[in-house]
């Protein structure tokens, strides 16, 4: 999606429809709460884009390395 994947949410006027089919495609991926936690940052939602990252990594503490590295996400996976 590019350099800054949250910021292009702000403009793809079907983004939120995409999201809202990655449950019903890929029900058991933890790229479904990730995608959620970018849109929630492209809205000014800090703290539900954490909260959903803070999941992804209880449920799947393999991917705690990647999200910090991630360039939209990963200055979220500091402590606040």
């Amino acid at each position: 999606m590019g350099r800054d994947r949250a910021a292009a949410f702000r403009f793809r006027p079907r983004a939120r429809e995409l999201l809202d089919e990655l449950p019903r495609e890929r029900p058991e991926s933890p790229g479904v709460k990730v995608a959620e936690a970018l849109w929630a940052h492209s809205q000014g939602e800090v703290g539900a884009a954490r909260e959903l990252l803070t999941s992804v990594v209880a449920a799947k503490p393999e991917l705690r390395a990647a999200l910090e590295q991630d360039p939209d996400l990963g200055h979220l996976m500091a402590e606040p």
